[in-house]
């Protein structure tokens, strides 16, 4: 019993099936052959090896771009977390920074208190100081 040659048609179909290719895929190859002269009735034998290559690499191209794509969505969401991350820091810093700020303000009260507040308040600013809650005694 003698095997029918799948045409060049035939043979597009099959691999577009195996490889879930895209409709306009599949139809600009068939083009290509059309537009080079080569009728898609022919025998698919010449052609099997460059066809089964061209459908399997747009096949990789296809997952490459989905596995790319969820990368994309993936590093938009860290992007997210870490925005909310530094937006809670800075409004902690600006409490901190307001808190340094009425200190310093009391003290022009009692001037001899102002310079050591001012030392304190440029020093924290600066990142130099760190300030733990309690007094002396406690620490």
């Amino acid at each position: 019993m003698q095997t029918r040659v799948k045409t060049l048609a035939e043979y597009i179909e099959d691999v577009a099936l195996r490889t879930d290719a895209p409709s306009e895929f599949i139809e600009k190859v068939g083009f290509i052959f059309s537009s080079k002269g080569i009728p898609l009735s022919e025998s698919s034998e010449p052609y099997a090896s460059l066809v089964e290559e061209t459908f399997l690499l747009d096949e990789t191209l296809r997952m490459s771009e989905e596995r790319t794509l969820e990368s994309l969505d993936l590093i938009s969401h860290d992007i997210d977390l870490a925005r909310g991350y530094l937006r809670r820091q800075v409004e902690k810093l600006a409490g901190a920074q307001e808190t340094m700020n009425g200190i310093l303000r009391r003290s022009t009260v009692h001037p001899e208190a102002s310079a050591a507040c001012e030392t304190l308040v440029s020093a924290a600013r600066a990142g130099n100081v760190y300030i733990f809650p309690g007094t002396r005694q406690s620490h």
